[in-house]
């Protein structure tokens, strides 16, 4: 729990840094920097409340929810909503991380591909983000499915 504190208080700083400073000249970067912070405050709280046991195989992996006795007396597919909210906290981060890479390669790089993305506003960066995290998510249901 203490390292969800730590997380917590540490993305609060640096979300009221970004929303309240005006000397920062950070342009579109600023939106992506509050996606970081968001995102790393629900995978914070969903990895130090569900932490699920994980059980490795030859051939892959199982996820057992930590609180099975609860889960049991509520639903038997919440479980496995739990481990699937899980997952997708877990491998979010590395969608936001994924984008800051290509926000700053778009920033480095000439080229057709910047030109395309130069002139986009948050909203664009927003909607490209919600599609590729959609997708994302579809993969890892479908993947469990299994």
């Amino acid at each position: 729990r203490c390292f969800l504190a730590v997380s917590i208080i540490s993305n609060v700083v640096l979300i009221l840094t970004i929303t309240r400073s005006t000397k920062m000249q950070m342009g579109n970067y600023r939106y992506l920097l509050l996606c970081f912070a968001t995102g790393e405050m629900i995978s914070s709280l969903s990895h130090s409340w569900i932490s699920p046991i994980v059980h490795l195989t030859e051939t892959g992996f199982f996820l057992f929810p930590k609180h099975a006795n609860e889960l049991k007396l509520e639903n038997a597919s919440t479980g496995k909503t739990v481990c699937l909210f899980y997952m997708m906290t877990y491998y979010e981060i590395f969608n936001i991380l994924t984008f800051h890479f290509i926000y700053r390669a778009m920033d480095v790089l000439r080229g057709p591909f910047r030109e395309w993305t130069m002139h986009w506003q948050w909203v664009h960066w927003l909607a490209a983000a919600l599609v590729f995290t959609g997708l994302q998510s579809s993969l890892i249901v479908w993947a469990v499915s299994f």
